[in-house]
Protein backbone atom coordinates (compact mmCIF):
# COMPACT_ATOMS: atom_id res chain seq x y z
CA UNK A 1 0.00 0.00 0.00
CA UNK A 2 2.82 2.36 0.87
CA UNK A 3 4.50 1.74 -2.54
CA UNK A 4 1.47 2.37 -4.26
CA UNK A 5 0.70 5.79 -2.72
CA UNK A 6 4.65 6.74 -3.18
CA UNK A 7 3.23 6.15 -7.03
CA UNK A 8 0.85 8.08 -7.15
CA UNK A 9 2.17 11.37 -5.15
CA UNK A 10 4.97 11.08 -7.87
CA UNK A 11 2.42 10.93 -10.63
CA UNK A 12 0.38 14.06 -9.28
CA UNK A 13 4.17 15.89 -8.90
CA UNK A 14 4.58 15.72 -12.45
CA UNK A 15 1.11 17.32 -13.48
CA UNK A 16 1.78 20.47 -11.05
CA UNK A 17 1.64 23.33 -12.93
CA UNK A 18 4.73 25.53 -12.43
CA UNK A 19 4.08 29.08 -12.00
CA UNK A 20 5.21 30.49 -15.05
CA UNK A 21 2.64 28.04 -17.03
CA UNK A 22 -0.15 28.92 -15.01
CA UNK A 23 0.61 32.54 -16.34
CA UNK A 24 0.65 30.94 -19.54
CA UNK A 25 -2.79 29.21 -19.55
CA UNK A 26 -4.07 32.80 -18.33
CA UNK A 27 -2.43 34.96 -21.04
CA UNK A 28 -4.01 32.37 -23.81
CA UNK A 29 -7.55 32.85 -22.16
CA UNK A 30 -6.73 36.98 -22.26
CA UNK A 31 -6.24 36.51 -25.96
CA UNK A 32 -9.13 34.82 -26.71
CA UNK A 33 -11.26 36.87 -25.19
CA UNK A 34 -9.27 39.93 -26.61
CA UNK A 35 -10.14 38.02 -30.08
CA UNK A 36 -13.74 37.87 -29.44
CA UNK A 37 -14.26 41.39 -28.21
CA UNK A 38 -12.63 42.33 -31.75
CA UNK A 39 -14.22 40.50 -33.42
CA UNK A 40 -17.79 41.51 -32.05
CA UNK A 41 -16.69 45.06 -32.13
CA UNK A 42 -16.12 44.71 -36.25
CA UNK A 43 -19.58 43.13 -36.69
CA UNK A 44 -21.03 45.76 -34.74
CA UNK A 45 -19.77 48.24 -37.05
CA UNK A 46 -20.78 46.12 -39.96
CA UNK A 47 -24.17 45.42 -39.20
CA UNK A 48 -24.50 49.12 -38.12
CA UNK A 49 -22.78 50.56 -41.51
CA UNK A 50 -25.48 48.25 -43.51
CA UNK A 51 -28.88 49.59 -41.45
CA UNK A 52 -27.37 53.22 -41.33
CA UNK A 53 -26.88 53.08 -45.25
CA UNK A 54 -30.50 51.14 -45.68
CA UNK A 55 -31.86 54.24 -43.97
CA UNK A 56 -30.05 56.59 -46.09
CA UNK A 57 -31.38 55.02 -49.18
CA UNK A 58 -35.04 54.30 -47.83
CA UNK A 59 -35.06 58.47 -47.42
CA UNK A 60 -32.92 60.23 -49.95
CA UNK A 61 -33.18 57.64 -52.65
CA UNK A 62 -30.10 56.02 -55.23
CA UNK A 63 -28.71 57.65 -57.80
CA UNK A 64 -30.17 55.10 -60.43
CA UNK A 65 -32.72 55.09 -62.98
CA UNK A 66 -36.63 53.87 -61.77
CA UNK A 67 -36.67 50.18 -61.86
CA UNK A 68 -33.00 49.96 -60.60
CA UNK A 69 -32.32 47.22 -58.04
CA UNK A 70 -31.05 50.14 -55.87
CA UNK A 71 -34.42 51.58 -56.69
CA UNK A 72 -36.56 48.65 -55.87
CA UNK A 73 -34.99 48.01 -52.29
CA UNK A 74 -35.51 51.81 -51.60
CA UNK A 75 -38.88 51.72 -52.14
CA UNK A 76 -39.33 47.97 -50.46
CA UNK A 77 -37.37 50.04 -47.21
CA UNK A 78 -40.03 52.37 -47.60
CA UNK A 79 -42.85 49.95 -47.70
CA UNK A 80 -41.70 48.71 -44.06
CA UNK A 81 -41.16 51.88 -42.96
CA UNK A 82 -44.75 53.37 -43.87
CA UNK A 83 -46.00 50.59 -42.70
CA UNK A 84 -44.59 50.56 -39.26
CA UNK A 85 -45.31 54.47 -39.05
CA UNK A 86 -49.22 52.95 -39.64
CA UNK A 87 -49.15 50.95 -37.21
CA UNK A 88 -47.54 52.96 -34.79
CA UNK A 89 -50.55 55.69 -35.68
CA UNK A 90 -53.24 53.39 -35.16
CA UNK A 91 -51.81 52.17 -31.52
CA UNK A 92 -51.38 55.77 -30.78
CA UNK A 93 -55.35 56.03 -31.60
CA UNK A 94 -56.77 53.01 -29.74
CA UNK A 95 -54.78 54.42 -26.87
CA UNK A 96 -56.39 57.79 -27.56
CA UNK A 97 -59.74 56.11 -27.59
CA UNK A 98 -59.20 53.97 -24.80
CA UNK A 99 -58.34 56.94 -22.50
CA UNK A 100 -61.16 59.04 -23.82
CA UNK A 101 -63.63 56.33 -22.75
CA UNK A 102 -62.09 56.30 -19.41
CA UNK A 103 -61.98 60.05 -18.60
CA UNK A 104 -65.77 60.02 -19.32
CA UNK A 105 -66.17 56.95 -17.06
CA UNK A 106 -64.32 58.69 -14.73
CA UNK A 107 -66.29 62.34 -15.33
CA UNK A 108 -69.75 60.80 -14.83
CA UNK A 109 -68.76 59.19 -11.77
CA UNK A 110 -67.50 62.32 -10.46
CA UNK A 111 -70.81 63.92 -11.06
CA UNK A 112 -72.61 61.34 -9.61
CA UNK A 113 -70.74 61.17 -6.52
CA UNK A 114 -71.18 64.89 -6.16
CA UNK A 115 -75.24 64.43 -6.15
CA UNK A 116 -74.84 61.65 -3.50
CA UNK A 117 -72.80 64.26 -1.74
CA UNK A 118 -75.49 66.50 -1.35
CA UNK A 119 -77.98 63.58 0.39
CA UNK A 120 -75.47 62.09 2.68
CA UNK A 121 -76.28 63.54 5.98
CA UNK A 122 -74.39 61.39 7.92
CA UNK A 123 -70.49 63.17 8.26
CA UNK A 124 -68.98 59.52 7.84
CA UNK A 125 -70.51 58.64 4.90
CA UNK A 126 -69.65 61.89 3.90
CA UNK A 127 -65.98 61.46 4.11
CA UNK A 128 -65.25 58.66 2.51
CA UNK A 129 -67.63 60.57 -0.76
CA UNK A 130 -65.04 62.80 -0.83
CA UNK A 131 -62.19 60.03 -0.38
CA UNK A 132 -63.60 58.67 -3.74
CA UNK A 133 -64.03 62.03 -5.35
CA UNK A 134 -60.54 63.31 -4.48
CA UNK A 135 -59.48 59.98 -5.65
CA UNK A 136 -61.35 60.31 -9.27
CA UNK A 137 -59.60 63.79 -9.39
CA UNK A 138 -56.44 62.74 -9.27
CA UNK A 139 -57.41 59.72 -11.79
CA UNK A 140 -58.98 62.45 -14.18
CA UNK A 141 -55.65 65.04 -13.82
CA UNK A 142 -53.45 61.88 -15.04
CA UNK A 143 -55.56 60.72 -17.84
CA UNK A 144 -55.58 64.27 -19.62
CA UNK A 145 -52.23 64.67 -19.16
CA UNK A 146 -51.71 60.99 -20.41
CA UNK A 147 -53.88 62.70 -23.85
CA UNK A 148 -52.10 65.67 -24.18
CA UNK A 149 -48.79 63.38 -24.56
CA UNK A 150 -50.50 61.17 -27.27
CA UNK A 151 -52.45 63.72 -28.99
CA UNK A 152 -48.41 65.07 -29.39
CA UNK A 153 -47.05 61.71 -30.25
CA UNK A 154 -50.29 61.83 -32.68
CA UNK A 155 -49.14 64.73 -34.71
CA UNK A 156 -45.22 63.26 -34.73
CA UNK A 157 -46.62 59.71 -36.20
CA UNK A 158 -49.00 61.78 -38.79
CA UNK A 159 -46.03 63.74 -39.87
CA UNK A 160 -43.67 61.09 -40.34
CA UNK A 161 -46.63 58.91 -41.91
CA UNK A 162 -47.23 61.88 -44.13
CA UNK A 163 -43.27 62.19 -44.69
CA UNK A 164 -42.84 58.45 -45.95
CA UNK A 165 -46.05 58.84 -48.35
CA UNK A 166 -44.53 62.02 -49.93
CA UNK A 167 -40.52 60.03 -50.32
CA UNK A 168 -42.63 57.19 -52.05
CA UNK A 169 -44.19 59.70 -54.37
CA UNK A 170 -41.28 61.50 -55.68
CA UNK A 171 -39.91 57.48 -56.10
CA UNK A 172 -42.83 56.50 -58.25
CA UNK A 173 -45.14 58.94 -59.79
CA UNK A 174 -43.92 59.52 -63.20
CA UNK A 175 -41.50 62.72 -63.17
CA UNK A 176 -43.26 63.85 -66.86
CA UNK A 177 -46.33 64.43 -65.15
CA UNK A 178 -44.74 65.23 -61.16
CA UNK A 179 -41.23 66.84 -61.99
CA UNK A 180 -39.57 68.93 -59.44
CA UNK A 181 -40.69 72.14 -58.56
CA UNK A 182 -38.98 75.12 -60.33
CA UNK A 183 -38.56 76.98 -57.09
CA UNK A 184 -39.44 77.71 -53.54
CA UNK A 185 -39.74 81.69 -53.17
CA UNK A 186 -39.49 83.20 -49.84
CA UNK A 187 -43.43 84.21 -49.73
CA UNK A 188 -44.66 83.12 -46.49
CA UNK A 189 -46.08 80.00 -48.32
CA UNK A 190 -44.63 76.58 -48.22
CA UNK A 191 -45.63 75.90 -51.43
CA UNK A 192 -43.30 76.73 -54.33
CA UNK A 193 -43.64 77.67 -58.18
CA UNK A 194 -44.45 74.33 -60.77
CA UNK A 195 -42.23 73.26 -63.16
CA UNK A 196 -43.80 74.33 -66.43
CA UNK A 197 -42.34 71.69 -68.82
CA UNK A 198 -45.42 69.76 -70.27
CA UNK A 199 -47.62 73.05 -69.43
CA UNK A 200 -50.23 73.20 -71.29
CA UNK A 201 -52.51 76.67 -72.03
CA UNK A 202 -55.57 76.25 -70.56
CA UNK A 203 -58.59 76.30 -72.71
CA UNK A 204 -62.43 76.86 -72.53
CA UNK A 205 -63.39 74.02 -70.74
CA UNK A 206 -60.11 74.21 -68.25
CA UNK A 207 -62.99 74.72 -65.49
CA UNK A 208 -65.21 71.77 -66.13
CA UNK A 209 -62.50 69.76 -66.23
CA UNK A 210 -60.85 71.08 -62.83
CA UNK A 211 -63.65 70.92 -61.10
CA UNK A 212 -64.06 66.67 -60.35
CA UNK A 213 -60.48 66.95 -59.17
CA UNK A 214 -61.31 70.64 -56.92
CA UNK A 215 -64.24 67.76 -55.47
CA UNK A 216 -61.93 64.95 -54.82
CA UNK A 217 -59.02 67.29 -52.64
CA UNK A 218 -58.70 66.82 -49.05
CA UNK A 219 -61.80 64.04 -49.19
CA UNK A 220 -59.72 60.47 -49.44
CA UNK A 221 -56.36 60.52 -48.25
CA UNK A 222 -52.56 61.82 -48.86
CA UNK A 223 -52.17 59.69 -51.54
CA UNK A 224 -54.90 60.82 -53.55
CA UNK A 225 -53.67 64.23 -52.54
CA UNK A 226 -50.60 63.97 -54.16
CA UNK A 227 -51.59 62.80 -56.86
CA UNK A 228 -54.01 65.73 -57.76
CA UNK A 229 -51.46 68.26 -57.10
CA UNK A 230 -48.34 69.69 -58.75
CA UNK A 231 -44.98 68.94 -56.15
CA UNK A 232 -44.84 72.50 -56.14
CA UNK A 233 -47.71 71.93 -53.26
CA UNK A 234 -46.70 68.71 -51.85
CA UNK A 235 -45.13 70.41 -49.04
CA UNK A 236 -48.52 71.64 -48.26
CA UNK A 237 -50.21 68.81 -48.65
CA UNK A 238 -47.86 66.72 -46.03
CA UNK A 239 -47.79 69.52 -43.70
CA UNK A 240 -52.27 69.50 -43.84
CA UNK A 241 -52.09 65.48 -43.49
CA UNK A 242 -49.15 65.81 -40.84
CA UNK A 243 -51.59 67.76 -38.51
CA UNK A 244 -53.76 64.43 -38.24
CA UNK A 245 -55.46 65.73 -41.55
CA UNK A 246 -58.45 63.19 -42.10
CA UNK A 247 -60.43 63.18 -45.09
CA UNK A 248 -63.20 65.72 -45.24
CA UNK A 249 -66.73 65.13 -46.80
CA UNK A 250 -67.01 64.42 -50.19
CA UNK A 251 -68.37 67.61 -52.06
CA UNK A 252 -69.91 67.29 -55.73
CA UNK A 253 -69.30 71.44 -57.16
CA UNK A 254 -70.60 72.47 -59.83
CA UNK A 255 -70.19 75.44 -61.65
CA UNK A 256 -72.11 77.33 -59.43
CA UNK A 257 -69.93 76.45 -56.62
CA UNK A 258 -66.67 78.52 -57.94
CA UNK A 259 -65.92 81.91 -59.34
CA UNK A 260 -63.13 81.00 -62.06
CA UNK A 261 -61.07 82.16 -65.10
CA UNK A 262 -57.51 82.96 -66.35
CA UNK A 263 -54.92 83.28 -63.04
CA UNK A 264 -54.54 87.09 -64.09
CA UNK A 265 -58.26 87.44 -62.78
CA UNK A 266 -57.47 85.94 -59.52
CA UNK A 267 -56.22 87.67 -56.33
CA UNK A 268 -53.29 86.68 -56.03
CA UNK A 269 -52.45 87.55 -59.34
CA UNK A 270 -49.45 90.17 -58.49
CA UNK A 271 -47.92 87.30 -55.98
CA UNK A 272 -47.40 84.58 -58.52
CA UNK A 273 -46.27 87.72 -61.27
CA UNK A 274 -43.63 88.98 -58.44
CA UNK A 275 -42.98 85.31 -57.25
CA UNK A 276 -43.18 82.61 -60.27
CA UNK A 277 -43.42 84.60 -63.45
CA UNK A 278 -45.08 86.14 -65.91
CA UNK A 279 -45.44 83.00 -68.05
CA UNK A 280 -46.14 80.87 -64.98
CA UNK A 281 -49.29 83.41 -64.33
CA UNK A 282 -50.57 82.89 -68.19
CA UNK A 283 -50.18 79.02 -68.37
CA UNK A 284 -52.36 79.20 -64.59
CA UNK A 285 -55.89 78.56 -64.55
CA UNK A 286 -57.97 80.44 -61.18
CA UNK A 287 -60.67 78.56 -59.43
CA UNK A 288 -62.32 80.55 -55.83
CA UNK A 289 -64.54 77.72 -54.25
CA UNK A 290 -67.09 79.43 -52.24
CA UNK A 291 -68.08 77.66 -48.87
CA UNK A 292 -71.44 74.95 -48.91
CA UNK A 293 -74.83 76.98 -48.92
CA UNK A 294 -73.32 79.90 -51.11
CA UNK A 295 -74.95 79.57 -54.45
CA UNK A 296 -74.10 81.33 -56.57
CA UNK A 297 -70.59 81.73 -55.88
CA UNK A 298 -69.74 85.28 -55.03
CA UNK A 299 -66.57 86.72 -54.08
CA UNK A 300 -68.29 89.30 -52.08
CA UNK A 301 -69.75 86.28 -50.01
CA UNK A 302 -68.18 85.01 -46.74
CA UNK A 303 -64.59 86.33 -48.49
CA UNK A 304 -62.38 84.34 -45.23
CA UNK A 305 -64.12 80.65 -46.26
CA UNK A 306 -63.63 80.81 -49.76
CA UNK A 307 -60.71 78.72 -50.93
CA UNK A 308 -58.89 80.02 -54.02
CA UNK A 309 -56.79 77.30 -56.35
CA UNK A 310 -54.67 77.89 -58.88
CA UNK A 311 -54.18 74.56 -61.00
CA UNK A 312 -51.73 73.77 -64.67
CA UNK A 313 -52.00 71.62 -67.00
CA UNK A 314 -48.88 69.28 -67.83
CA UNK A 315 -49.63 66.69 -70.78
CA UNK A 316 -53.66 66.75 -70.39
CA UNK A 317 -53.46 66.43 -66.23
CA UNK A 318 -55.22 69.10 -64.17
CA UNK A 319 -52.70 69.76 -61.09
CA UNK A 320 -53.02 71.93 -58.24
CA UNK A 321 -49.83 73.97 -57.44
CA UNK A 322 -51.54 76.65 -55.21
CA UNK A 323 -53.83 77.11 -52.69
CA UNK A 324 -54.90 79.43 -50.46
CA UNK A 325 -56.22 78.57 -47.32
Amino acid sequence: MGDSRDLLDRAAGRLELRPHGWERLLELAHRRQRRRRLFAGALALVLSATSGAGLWTAFHGTTQTAGGGSNHEALVRLDQAILSADSVLQRIRLELQRDAESRHATEADMNRLERQLATIGSGVKQARVLVQIQSDTVRLAELRAHIRQLHDELTRAAGRLASLKVRKAELTFPPSIYPAPASFPPWGNPGGCPSLGGVEPPGLGATAQVLPHLSRLGTESIVTDLSLTDRASWPVVRSNWSNEGLPGRVRTLTAADVVSGPAARSPYAGLVRGNCGQRTLDLSWWAAVCPVGTRPCSLRDAPALTEHFLLVDRRGSWLVWFANP
